[in-house]
């Protein structure tokens, strides 16, 4: 927080494309990697999880919202 106008303070941190890239590529690597690990079932099961834990709360851009 600055103090003198009291608003946030941001962190500007300046990167060149390439570096981007790399780490999206590198993201993307280990990604796939740990996809390969996991099982197809094991994966659904979370996946029905995570959509069953979504249908509990209010949904932001529903038809029914606006």
């Amino acid at each position: 927080m600055d103090e003198a106008t009291g608003r946030t303070a941001k962190d500007t941190v300046k990167v060149m494309p390439t570096q981007i890239k790399e780490a999206l590529d590198l993201a993307r690597k280990e990604y796939l990697g740990n996809r390969e690990q996991q099982p197809l079932d094991s994966r659904a099961q979370h996946a029905r999880g995570a959509s069953a834990a979504m249908a509990d709360h209010d949904i932001p851009f529903d038809a029914q919202s606006r």
